[in-house]
Formats: C-alpha cells, structure tokens, sequence
C-alpha cells in the first residue's frame, strides 16, 4: 500500500523486499496487490495538455500515483558499441516490463558527434515504448535520456516483482492492482524522509512531481482519503485568505505552477515568505528547503561573489515568457527581507529579466 512518497527510487525497494526476505518470506501462495487508493485516479497534472508533452512525456511531465517510483521516469542509457558501424548499447537504467526499449541506435567514429532521438508510443496495459534512433561515437561517455512511463501502477508492480524474482521470492498468483483488506499484519515497510528533506527536493531542483504529490497528501491528511488536487488546493486557499487575501483575487490550478491559468499577485506569495519566516518552529525548515544563492539549486549561478554566496535563499519558477523570483535576502543593513517578483510577458529569452531580479536582490544585499 502506497501513501505518495515522491521519493521512492529503486533502490529502496530493493531495501524493502530484502526485508521481507530477512523476515522469511520465501513463497506468496496467493497473489501480491497493489493499493494505490491514497491518491485519486487523476493521473496527470491539473490543466497541462500541451500536445507535445503529452506525446513525448518529458520527465517534468509525470504521471501521479500514491504507488510511483523513480519519478515515474524512465532512464534509458546509450552507450557506443565496440567499433565503428557496431549497434550502440541501449539498455534501461531500472528493468521493467512496462517499458519496451527499440535499439536503432548505431556506433559512429570517434571524431563524430553524438545524436540521439526519442520516440515514445504508449500500448495497451499501461506499456509504453522508447525506440531510439541516432549514432553514438566510438569511445564516448554513455548518455542519459528521461522520459516518463504511462501507468504508475503498472511500473511500480513492474520493478517490485522484478526485485521479488532477484531475491528468489517464489509467487504463486498474479500481481495485480486492487484494495488491501482491513486488518493485516505489516511485515515490511518503507518511511519516507521527512517533510522538510522531501520540500528542499522539490525547491531546490523545482520539481513538479514532488508538488503535486505534496499537494494531494495535504488534501488526504485535511479532507480525507482519497486525495487529491482538488482537495489540496481548498487547502492552499483557505491559507491564503487567512493571510488575507481575497477569495477573488487568485485563482489556483495545480501545484506545481505548470499551467498558464493561475493568477496569483505577488503580495499574495510575499504574504507566504513573511508569515513563514515569523513562524519560530516551521521558519527554519521552510527557508532551508530554498535555494541558496550561488550554492546550490535554481540559484547557484547567481547571486554570487565575496561576501554574497549564502545571503540569499529562494524560489524561481518558469515558463516560456513568465519568469518569477520569490526570495529572502540578509540585507546589507542588517535586516531580514522578503521580496516576489514576477514577470509575464516576455517577449525573447528570460534572461535579461533575470539579471533584473538578480541587480534587485543585489540592491538590497549593498543597502
């Protein structure tokens, strides 16, 4: 049973069957489910439909699932054969039947430049295929490609039965999808971090799997089981009137911020930094889960140079034309402040905005 860690990679469930071996789990006379019944059965981001995206499943653009690992991506790794005019190696990072890999990838000479291309074609089952196309140069670095898989579900009965087979666990049923009867005895378990540790993942690296997934765990532990976007954001905006915004003055989507119909003032996300850093016990956590400038994150390449690196921590968020920057700054007078500044309309490439964002964030670091 899954409860939406957005964590959960591979490896931890290499952890979590080799302690149902350790306890002495050997043979399943019946069958092993799946309960995915935490979250609802919205799979994908709440008002994102950008064809190419939903064609090409890009790793910001993953399915949601209460039972999802590695992002509910797929890595697949392409290296060069051999010799010249060999088939290149292409193999899938973590094995599983839900994802088909197709190898046309060939090895060219060592002088020439690698190119790759994807095409991603869903089956039926929730099975998706990657064919890769393209030449690799003989001698050269293997490359990463991430592209999301269609059912969570069925990848993550996937990978678990392949570490099942791994550590000789015999299963003498079906793996199958379904609900867990009341009353049973847990063997094995897997905590996820705390929340603090899975908030800095998402700010820091602005993951929208990690928000949405937080989102409907909030509506889930507020307004019950199933949760849902829905229910998170009635969360969300019930905060927001509490620090008093108007009901009419935003509107809310999803939350991640992938979608062109939210309409939030910059007051409105101000208000957020200010009551967090006046809170004494959730303050800390909350600005530590931020990028640090010129440290790490959204923001290591800015805001940096002697006597800066470290004074500022924040949040970006992008789409092509909207560029926005809340942050704190350790002003050069010796006081703490907030500042959002958000940017629609871009007409060319965000990055003179940036470096307007950046100069204002400079000012308040000279005061």
């Amino acid at each position: 049973k899954g409860f939406g860690d957005p964590t959960l990679v591979t490896e931890d469930i290499w952890r979590l069957v080799y302690d149902l071996r350790l306890a002495g789990v050997q043979r399943i006379a019946g069958d092993v489910i799946y309960d995915d019944g935490f979250f609802d059965e919205r799979r994908l981001i709440e008002g994102w439909r950008k064809e190419v995206d939903m064609a090409n499943g890009p790793a910001y653009f993953a399915p949601l699932g209460a039972l999802s690992v590695n992002f509910n991506t797929a890595c697949v790794v392409v290296g060069p054969g051999g010799a010249s005019g060999e088939d290149a190696s292409v193999i899938l990072e973590t094995p599983s039947d839900a994802v088909r890999v197709i190898n046309k990838v060939t090895t060219s000479s060592r002088r020439a430049r690698p190119r790759l291309s994807i095409v991603r074609s869903q089956r039926s089952g929730g099975k998706v295929d990657f064919k890769i196309s393209g030449a690799m140069p003989v001698g050269s670095a293997p490359s990463r490609i991430y592209r999301t898989v269609v059912d969570p579900i069925s990848h993550f009965m996937s990978v678990f039965e392949g570490h099942l087979v791994s550590r000789g666990i015999e299963v003498e049923g079906e793996h199958a999808p379904g609900e867990a009867p009341e009353g049973v005895r847990i063997i094995a378990r897997k905590e996820s971090a705390a929340l603090p540790v899975v908030l800095g993942r998402m700010n820091k690296h602005s993951s929208n799997f990690v928000a949405e997934h937080v989102l409907k765990a909030v509506g889930a532990e507020v307004h019950g089981e199933p949760g849902s976007t829905e229910k998170g954001l009635r969360v969300v905006e019930e905060y927001l009137v509490n620090l008093g915004a108007s009901e009419g003055e935003f509107d809310l989507v999803n939350g991640s911020g992938l979608v062109r119909g939210i309409r939030l003032r910059p007051s409105h996300i101000n208000s957020v930094m200010i009551d967090m850093a006046a809170d004494r016990v959730l303050g800390p956590e909350f600005t530590a889960s931020l990028a640090i400038g010129g440290v790490d994150g959204t923001l290591w390449t800015r805001f940096r140079g002697d006597g800066v690196e470290g004074r500022v921590r924040g949040k970006t968020g992008s789409l092509n034309h909207v560029h926005g920057l809340a942050a704190y700054v350790d002003g050069g007078d010796g006081e703490l402040y907030a500042f959002t500044f958000l940017v629609n309309e871009i007409p060319t490439h965000s990055r003179a905005v940036r470096a307007l964002q950046t100069r204002f964030g400079q000012a308040l670091l000279d005061l």
